[in-house]
């Protein structure tokens, strides 16, 4: 048989089922709650001095309190001076929800033990010791508004880095060695009428208005610009159609030098 020992006649808690069975809050908001209500009447703590016992950041606490505000265990009281200045806020603990709030949900009931039921009269508690507590939280805190305290902190991530502006082409551009260096790298054939094609490159991007005359990197799109020139026409074409210019078709027929 196990036997139970006295319960002693005082240091103890009484809560209904119903508060600690509560779905609407989390099972630490409702460790918070049982911990304020084992406290004496009219006990009041700092948030800070809570946070410090609990071992969690002041945010997580204001959090848990949030909770209980919602479930209508703790009320919010914002003390102010004469003037209307806020002076702190205080926050109300008690057993029972507010009226203004949803009734609890019941718990489901559990499965009876139907092997050898326990038959000894339960433990039964004078009502008249359970009292309805309400603790106060003070915050400690003196012309501050509790918003001040719930402000999350500020993000630490990094700014993106900006994208890098382009320029355009400056109207009195010449051909640079570096340029006709990677021309003659690239396409080493046109590198006869080097200077023609830049002058086409020169007239061609300064003639360009708004952000399609701008680029970002000059050399890159010489690079592509020489990749897309055409080629020279065979020398052999070009003597062809100069000994032709300008001659009769009978001195062509009968040139023999061909």
């Amino acid at each position: 048989m196990i036997r139970r020992g006295a319960r002693p006649s005082s240091n103890y808690l009484v809560v209904a089922n119903s508060v600690v069975c509560d779905r609407r809050i989390s099972f630490a908001a409702s460790g918070l709650l049982l911990h304020l209500l084992s406290k004496p009447d009219d006990w009041e703590v700092s948030a800070a001095a809570l946070a410090r016992e609990a071992q969690e950041g002041r945010d997580r606490i204001y959090k848990l309190l949030n909770e209980l505000i919602d479930a209508g265990y703790c009320e919010r009281i914002v003390r102010r001076s004469d003037g209307g200045k806020i002076l702190g806020t205080d926050y109300e603990i008690s057993d029972t929800p507010r009226d203004s709030q949803e009734p609890l949900e019941e718990p489901l009931p559990e499965k009876p033990d139907t092997v050898n039921p326990d038959t000894v009269s339960p433990y039964t508690v004078n009502p008249t010791q359970q009292s309805k507590e309400y603790n106060k939280v003070n915050t400690g805190l003196s012309n501050q508004s509790e918003s001040a305290q719930e402000r999350p902190p500020a993000s630490t991530r990094k700014p993106k880095s900006q994208t890098k502006r382009g320029t355009r082409l400056p109207g009195d551009w010449t051909l640079t060695e570096e340029f006709r260096t990677e021309a003659q790298r690239i396409r080493p054939d046109l590198i006869n009428r080097i200077h023609d094609i830049a002058d086409e490159f020169k007239d061609y991007w300064v003639a360009q208005s708004g952000q399609r005359g701008v680029k970002a990197d000059w050399l890159a799109t010489w690079r592509n610009w020489i990749r897309r020139e055409r080629s020279s026409p065979p020398q052999a074409q070009v003597h062809s159609l100069q000994r032709t210019r300008d001659r009769s078709v009978t001195e062509i027929l009968t040139d023999t030098t061909w």
